[in-house]
């Protein structure tokens, strides 16, 4: 896989990942001062704790993988599983479209409709 594939499954295949892996990669989107903040919420607010996943195990078991390693597990189950129905490449450039759905090249131009 490489790293163009990585970044199109993890933006193209939101809803073929698991609830806690969009809500893991929710909490590592947000920025040092954002976290900061939005504890405080989970702190007096239990409807933040669940949209956050702070009390999913799993959850919390992704996000202590860091960022990095969050990805590519993420990306890495992607490809595996769904692969067909996420990665969309042009049948004569073989190179990835700009969605799933798209039907023609932005890269050669080729039009496959």
């Amino acid at each position: 896989m490489t790293e163009e594939e990585k970044t199109y499954l993890l933006e193209k295949g939101r809803s073929w990942m698991l609830p806690e892996e969009q809500r893991a990669l929710t909490r590592c989107g947000l920025t040092i001062w954002e976290k900061i903040v939005e504890r405080r919420k989970v702190q007096r607010n239990r409807e933040y704790d669940e949209y956050y996943g702070f009390l999913d195990n799993n959850t919390n078991a992704l996000v202590a993988l860091g960022e990095d390693a969050l990805k590519l597990k993420i990306a890495e189950r992607l490809f595996k599983n769904h692969k067909e129905q996420i990665l969309n490449t042009c049948p004569r450039c073989e190179k990835l479209a700009r969605t799933p759905l798209a039907k023609q090249c932005r890269h050669c131009g080729f039009d496959w409709h």
